[in-house]
C-alpha cells in the first residue's frame, strides 16, 4: 500500500481528477477557517496601511489630519452648544439649559448663572483692594472677545509686561466676554461694572462681527437690530408661558445636545481621534446633529412672541436686512465713542478693536478645512458681506472722535495655516497674533 503523501498544514486534499488542472500532483485547499484567520491576522496591517494612505491623500490635498486638532473641534462644538462662549461658561444641569443660559437682566438682556458670579467675585476683589498692585484690563464684547480674553490672555499680557512701565507688574485680564453680545450691550455691561465699583486700568473691546450678523438677523426676525438678538433676548422677554408645542421643541433641542455630547466623548475617550477614519467619521456625525440642533433652535424662535407691538421687538420700522446695515453701523460707532467717554472721564484707557472674521472676503486665504466648516446662517453671512467694508469705512470716525481703534479685519491676511474653526471663531497661531495686535495697540493708546 504506498505510503501517504504527508499534510503537516493540515490542509484538505482534493481528489486527483476532481476539477484540478494538474492531475500529477494532489492540489491542497485551504479551509474556510484558516483563511479568516489569516484575514484577521492581517486586518492591523491593512488598517495601518489604510490610515497610511488616507493620510497622504488628505496631506497632498493641503488638509493634513491632526488628532490634537480632532479632539479640539469635538470638545469645542459639545461646548459651543452647551454655552453662550465655546469653552467658557460652566455646564449647565441637563433639564436646566435655557433658563441656565438666558436668565434676564435688566440692562443687558440675559445673563448667566456662572458670569453673574463673576460679576459679583469681581467687584468684591476690588473692595477687599486684591487689585491694588496690579494691571487690570477689563475685556467686553461677544464670542470671540470671550474667547481672546481667555486663549489670548498670555500673549496680551507678555506684550504689555515687555514695555519698560510694566516690567515687575502684574497684569490682569478680566474677561468679561457674552456670547452673542453686541453694542450697546458692551456700553452698558461696562456702566453696570464700573457702577458696582470696578476700577479697570483699561476697557478693550472687541467686536463687529455680532453688530452686522446678529443686528440684519434681528431685522429679519422683526426685531430692532440695536436690541439683543432676538433668538436669546426673546425667549426672556416675550412672556415665559410654554405650550405643548414649544415644550417638544426644548426637550428635543436637549435631547440632541445630550447625543451631540455622548457622540464626542465616546469618540474622544475611545481614542477614536487617533484615526483618521474613526475622527473623521465621528466629526461627520457630531457636525450633521448641530446642522438639526441649528434647525430646532430656529422653530423655537419662530415659536416666540410674533405680536408686532411687543415692547421687545423695538421700534421695528426698517423691514429690509440689508439697508439696516448703515443704522448699525451708526449705533455701534455711537456706542463706542460713548464708552470711550466714560472710561476717560475716569482716567480709563480705552480700546476698540475690530475683530477678523471668515467671510469678510479676502482677508484671509482659507483652508479647505476652514472653507468646510465656516458656514453660518444666510442672514448672518449676509449681514457680515454687507457691513464689514462698511464698518472699516466708519473706523476714521472713530479716530476723529478721539477714540483708540485698531483695525484688525487685516490679521490673517497673509497667515496660511488654518486658524478659523466655524464662521467666526479662530484658535491657535491665529489667536497668537491677533492677541499680540491688543496688546500692542494697548501700549500705544496708553500716555507716555
Amino acid at each position: 500500500m504506498p505510503e501517504a503523501e504527508p499534510n503537516p498544514r493540515g490542509l484538505e486534499r482534493v481528489p486527483v481528477g476532481a476539477g484540478v488542472l494538474d492531475p500529477v500532483r494532489p492540489r491542497y485547499r485551504v479551509p474556510m477557517r484558516r483563511k479568516v484567520l489569516v484575514a484577521v491576522a492581517f486586518l492591523p496591517v491593512w488598517v495601518i496601511l489604510g490610515e497610511l494612505v488616507l493620510r497622504g491623500y488628505y496631506a497632498a490635498r493641503g488638509e493634513a489630519y491632526s488628532a490634537a486638532e480632532t479632539r479640539e473641534v469635538l470638545e469645542r462644538t459639545v461646548s459651543s452648544i452647551r454655552d453662550p462662549i465655546p469653552g467658557l461658561e460652566e455646564r449647565p444641569r441637563r433639564g436646566d439649559f435655557v433658563e441656565r443660559i438666558h436668565g434676564i437682566h435688566p440692562y443687558f438682556g440675559w445673563e448667566s448663572h456662572t458670569k453673574s458670579n463673576l460679576i459679583e467675585s469681581g467687584a468684591r476683589s476690588y473692595r477687599e483692594g486684591l487689585y491694588d498692585d496690579s494691571f487690570e484690563i477689563l475685556v467686553v464684547g461677544g464670542s470671540v472677545s470671550g474667547l481672546v480674553g481667555r486663549k489670548g490672555a498670555n500673549a496680551i499680557q507678555r506684550v504689555i509686561g515687555e514695555d519698560p512701565r510694566f516690567r515687575g507688574r502684574k497684569i490682569t485680564i478680566l474677561n468679561h466676554g457674552r456670547g452673542s453680545f453686541k453694542q450697546p450691550q458692551q456700553l452698558m455691561l461696562v456702566a453696570y461694572l464700573l457702577s458696582l465699583g470696578y476700577e479697570p486700568d483699561a476697557v478693550v473691546n472687541i467686536d463687529g462681527f455680532n453688530e452686522v450678523a446678529l443686528g440684519v438677523d434681528n431685522v429679519r426676525m422683526g426685531a430692532h437690530h440695536a436690541h439683543p438678538h432676538w433668538p436669546r433676548w426673546g425667549h426672556v422677554a416675550s412672556g415665559r408661558e410654554s405650550d405643548e408645542a414649544r415644550l417638544d421643541l426644548l426637550t428635543e433641542i436637549v435631547d440632541l445636545q445630550d447625543e451631540i455630547e455622548a457622540t464626542a466623548e465616546r469618540a474622544l475617550s475611545r481614542g477614536y481621534s487617533y484615526s483618521v477614519v474613526l475622527g473623521r467619521r465621528a466629526m461627520a456625525r457630531v457636525a450633521a446633529l448641530r446642522v438639526r440642533w441649528r434647525e430646532l433652535q430656529g422653530e423655537l424662535v419662530a415659536s416666540l412672541s410674533t405680536s408686532k407691538d411687543d415692547p421687545a421687538r423695538g421700534p421695528v420700522k426698517e423691514k429690509r436686512p440689508k439697508g439696516a446695515v448703515d443704522d448699525i453701523v451708526d449705533v455701534w460707532v455711537s456706542a463706542s465713542i460713548s464708552l470711550d467717554a466714560i472710561c476717560r472721564e475716569r482716567g480709563i484707557v480705552y480700546l476698540h478693536a475690530l475683530q477678523p472674521t471668515l467671510h469678510d472676503a479676502g482677508s484671509k486665504p482659507l483652508t479647505p478645512e476652514e472653507q468646510k466648516t465656516g458656514g453660518l446662517p444666510k442672514a448672518w453671512r449676509a449681514g457680515v458681506q454687507a457691513g464689514y467694508p462698511r464698518l472699516r469705512a466708519a473706523g476714521p470716525r472713530l479716530v476723529g472722535a478721539g477714540v483708540a481703534f485698531l483695525d484688525g479685519t487685516d490679521t490673517f491676511a497673509e497667515l496660511e495655516a488654518p486658524t478659523y474653526y466655524d464662521g467666526c471663531h479662530f484658535r491657535g497661531v491665529g489667536m497668537e497674533l491677533f492677541a499680540r495686535s491688543i496688546g500692542q495697540a494697548l501700549l500705544d493708546a496708553m500716555p507716555n
